[in-house]
């Protein structure tokens, strides 16, 4: 799980930086489906790896957030400014 630490930290810095921007919507909802992720792969990789399968689900949900909040934050700074960003929700 500690290789995984790496990722909470650039998720929570990425969740800042949208929250002082004003669009605390999509830290939300990058949280909502971390959980959301987290809870199905558990889930599903519980029977046949134990507890192991909960560090692997929460670390993937740490990586699928990253990369959703990566995304979002190069096409924010790609356009130069959140007017644009918001004209597109």
């Amino acid at each position: 799980m500690a290789c995984f630490y790496v990722l909470n930290f650039l998720g929570s810095g990425l969740a800042g930086y949208f929250q002082g921007r004003g669009r605390v919507n999509i830290p939300m909802i990058g949280a909502a489906g971390h959980i959301s992720f987290r809870v199905v792969c558990s889930w599903l990789l519980a029977p046949r790896m134990g507890l192991p399968a909960v560090a692997l689900a929460t670390g993937l949900g740490w990586l699928g957030v990253v990369a959703f909040w990566s995304f979002l934050a190069r096409r924010e700074g790609r356009n130069g400014s959140i007017s644009s960003f918001q004209a597109a929700r």
